[in-house]
């Protein structure tokens, strides 16, 4: 099984993602394979290419799927749309609802390189507060918008994790 992570970048899916696998080796964070990927390998038939990453020895994996990976499928809401529907696939899609507060935090890490974002010494990394009176950040929140309108248009998720964070 596949526990497929619906999100965007700078939304806490990596900690998610590993806080979903337990410390006993029954499953495994695949991290992000569409992304490393570049698009390649996986647009005619992603369920191919999430099984040729899966350890045959653990119960479950968790993959993360971000909005710019459907834009390698060339938007075919069909692709997707039959990969989400996929008994082997649990979607369960992770909304940070503070567009402001994503956009900031990815400024911050597509400036440092680091896209972590932990807290170090009491301290986020990134910082919360940034100018959105841009038009970057008006794309940004466009592509937010229009990502979870298609999820929750699609209705195929298992879960649906939305929270505010600063």
């Amino acid at each position: 099984m596949i526990i497929l992570l619906l999100s965007m970048q700078r939304s806490g899916s990596t900690e998610f993602c590993y806080d979903l696998c337990p410390p006993d080796d029954r499953a495994c964070c695949l991290s992000e394979p569409f992304t490393f990927a570049g698009g390649r390998n996986y647009t005619a038939d992603p369920m191919r290419f999430l099984r040729s990453h899966m350890n045959a020895m653990r119960a479950y994996h968790v993959a993360k799927l971000f909005n710019f990976n459907f834009d390698y499928m060339g938007r075919d809401d069909a692709t997707l749309a039959q990969l989400l529907a996929n008994r082997e696939v649990c979607p369960v899609v992770l909304e940070r609802r503070s567009i402001h507060s994503r956009y900031c935090s990815h400024q911050a890490a597509m400036r440092t390189g680091d896209w972590g974002g932990h807290v170090h010494n009491g301290t986020h990394v990134h910082p919360a507060d940034c100018d959105v009176s841009t038009a970057s950040f008006e794309a940004f929140a466009t592509a937010h918008r229009r990502w979870y309108s298609w999820i929750r248009a699609h209705g195929t998720t298992r879960l649906y994790v939305n929270f505010t964070y600063a």
